[in-house]
């Protein structure tokens, strides 16, 4: 009798495992919806001290482009050595600054992803005629001055998000197959092609987004590209309908 009951301990076991994986998934999904709020809490901070966003990324005089937003709000996301180490007026391959992208900070990589040394999963997506939230630096602003090299760095103000900053895509979490090196200038692209092809952890039927207003929300995979694209655009004044902002 009692050898009949130990043969139901692998079966429970058995029963239990995808519970237990569902719980993991969740858990992480959630860690990864934090890491989204502290950036968005690092870029509304970054706008209360300079009265705008910061560009997607910094470009100098000639209009090379330096460093990405991730390295620019690092002071406000408790990384304020890190960025020191920096050398603002150099790209971010320069051969002092690419000894810094192994320091990635953890906050940079998505807990619903493989860790991957020195890369991110959190993008922005930048459209052209800076229609979209991070844009190229706005050149009318004051520079920052270093040595014989002036570095532009301040973006769109949330004055100039005419369609709502609850209704403008600020950041996107990407899979594996689409993380970056996290200092690197180079944003993502939505094309009737590409799609949101690679967006999200492959695990998951959603994606997790940033919108202007620092809220945090998970995305379908399924939504409707159109729906997708007036969310990104800051000024379009397309209609979005409510359905479209579903997991």
């Amino acid at each position: 009798l009692g050898g009949g009951s130990l043969t139901t301990i692998p079966i429970t076991a058995a029963l239990l495992l995808p519970a237990v994986q569902a719980a993991r998934q969740a858990a992480r999904q959630m860690a990864s919806m934090n890491n989204m709020k502290q950036l968005g809490l690092g870029m509304l901070t970054w706008h209360n001290t300079y009265a705008s966003l910061p560009a997607a990324y910094s470009v100098n005089q000639d209009d090379k482009k330096l460093l990405s937003w991730r390295v620019h709000i690092l002071p406000f996301v408790e990384q304020e050595a890190l960025y020191r180490q920096f050398r603002l007026n150099e790209p971010w391959d320069s051969e002092h600054n690419k000894k810094l992208i192994p320091r990635i900070p953890p906050l940079y990589q998505s807990p619903l992803s493989t860790p991957m040394a020195g890369k991110t999963n959190y993008r922005a997506l930048v459209l052209p005629d800076k229609a979209s939230a991070l844009a190229p630096p706005n050149k009318t602003r004051q520079p920052l001055a270093i040595g014989n090299s002036k570095v532009y760095m301040h973006g769109h103000r949330l004055a100039d998000i005419a369609d709502g900053a609850s209704k403008t895509i600020l950041l996107v979490e990407v899979g594996d197959q689409l993380a970056i090196p996290w200092t690197q200038p180079d944003e993502l692209v939505l094309t009737g092609k590409t799609g949101i092809q690679g967006w999200g952890a492959s695990t998951q039927r959603t994606f997790t987004t940033l919108f202007c207003d620092g809220s945090v929300r998970q995305l379908s995979k399924q939504v409707n590209l159109d729906h997708l694209k007036a969310m990104f655009t800051r000024s379009g004044g397309e209609p979005v309908p409510p359905e479209a902002f579903s997991p």
